[in-house]
């Protein structure tokens, strides 16, 4: 999942923005989550007892990361 942002936005401290909708995400009935399809039997967990439904979130504004 890809959180975009302004350019001239900290994209650091918007991270969980990304993941919150990590976390919220809605599949079709139709898609296999990518936890399911990996194995697991459940998706992957963040450390308030919750779970991503993707497994990397992105935020990004544009800019060339140094």
């Amino acid at each position: 999942m890809v959180e975009a942002k302004r350019e001239n936005t900290n994209v650091a401290g918007k991270i969980h923005q990304a993941e919150r909708y990590g976390r919220s995400i809605q599949l079709a009935k139709t898609m296999v989550p990518a936890w399911q399809l990996a194995g697991r039997p459940a998706a992957w967990a963040d450390t308030e007892d919750r779970h991503y439904q993707v497994l990397f979130v992105y935020s990004c504004n544009g800019r060339p990361y140094i």
